[in-house]
């Protein structure tokens, strides 16, 4: 019947990737779609995928489907079981940052332990004028609270 008008066509890919999704894979979309589109804003947010995935651990890249929603085109990487999916959504205030959609066990302990983490780092530092305060903790303990602050900021450089 025909396209209808201001609706842009949209073309769906599907990309195995064997081992694991690479920013490869990604980027040698981009450069088969063309010279124009590598100037679209649904090149933007596959340069963004890109970089989200050479930012993992290969044990979430091994086991991972990721899909890039764009305004033209939508893209679905995946690689193993597919245990943990991202996509990425060309209507996201935030396009760098991709939606977890399923995390697979793995990354949901990982993330648990990365927040547990962050928010050790981000109390340590606070309690030592607290017990500084409190006479019957004394000095021992604020002295002590303050080495285990130095400590959470070692912790917080590794999230």
């Amino acid at each position: 019947m025909g396209q209808e008008v201001g609706k842009l066509p949209t073309t769906d890919v599907v990309e195995y990737c064997p081992g694991k999704v690479t920013a490869d894979v990604i980027q040698r979309q981009i450069r088969n779609r063309g010279a124009d589109f590598a100037t679209s804003p649904d090149a933007d947010l596959q340069r963004a995928a890109s970089k989200w995935v050479s930012d993992q651990y290969s044990w979430i890249l091994s086991d991972l489907q990721l899909a890039v929603y764009g305004r033209t085109c939508s893209w679905t990487f995946y690689a193993g079981g597919r245990a943990n999916h991202v996509a990425f959504h060309a209507s996201s205030h935030n396009v760098d940052e991709p939606a977890w959609e399923r995390r697979g066990w793995r990354a949901t302990l990982y993330n648990g332990v990365r927040m547990g983490l962050k928010v050790v780092g981000n109390v340590l530092p606070l309690a030592a004028p607290i017990a500084a305060a409190v006479p019957a903790l004394g000095a021992p303990v604020a002295a002590g609270m303050a080495a285990v602050g130095a400590g959470s900021r070692l912790i917080s450089g590794f999230m």
